[in-house]
């Protein structure tokens, strides 16, 4: 939690995530109520440390915003964060929906020099590339381990955005020794 790795923190790390006073604020019929996976999707008030807030513009089109909150600071995230990509490495992404595009977009923003899409979709393909794909792999046209290595047998970074065992396995597959799967 002091490194700033919220994910993996306990409740009694979390100060800011309790109202002043005895721990735990909520109860129900006497037994503590805590928010589930540290988010709180689907309620209708929460309490969040400032940090955790955005300002939204009062014209700002929900439908929009939302996908912010979600997708892309998933995806960005996960580029410039989590494998905190560098400047001329070669990237993979397995999935191209909303969080894989952004994965794409962060690495973009990141420098990477190869950017590759691996997506079963055409048209999904397409869309990686407006968001700054390389290159694009079919997946449903063989083997999409090996296409992606004769673009770039030294793969640094392969993220896997669908969570299928099947492509799980092919992020590791992907990497060159040392390389880094973000799963």
């Amino acid at each position: 939690c002091v490194k700033g790795m919220r994910n993996l923190c306990t409740e009694s790390d979390l100060p800011d995530r309790q109202a002043t006073g005895p721990r735990p604020r909520l109860r129900k019929e006497g037994a503590p109520v805590m928010q589930g996976v540290m988010v709180a999707g689907w309620a209708h008030q929460v309490l969040l440390p400032e940090t955790s807030m955005v300002k939204v513009r009062k014209d700002a089109p929900l439908d929009k915003v939302s996908l912010i909150g979600c997708g892309v600071m998933t995806g960005v995230g996960a580029a410039i964060h989590t494998a905190k990509v560098e400047p001329g490495s070669d990237v993979a992404v397995i999935g191209c929906g909303g969080v894989g595009l952004n994965v794409i977009q962060g690495a973009r923003l990141a420098g990477a020099h190869r950017i590759i899409a691996v997506d079963l979709l055409p048209n999904k393909l397409e869309m990686a590339r407006e968001f700054g794909a390389t290159h694009c792999v079919a997946a449903g046209e063989g083997d999409p381990v090996a296409k992606v290595k004769e673009i770039s047998p030294y793969l640094d970074y392969a993220f896997e955005v669908i969570g299928l065992p099947v492509t799980v396995q092919q992020a590791f597959a992907m990497i060159r020794p040392g390389g880094m799967a973000v799963v």
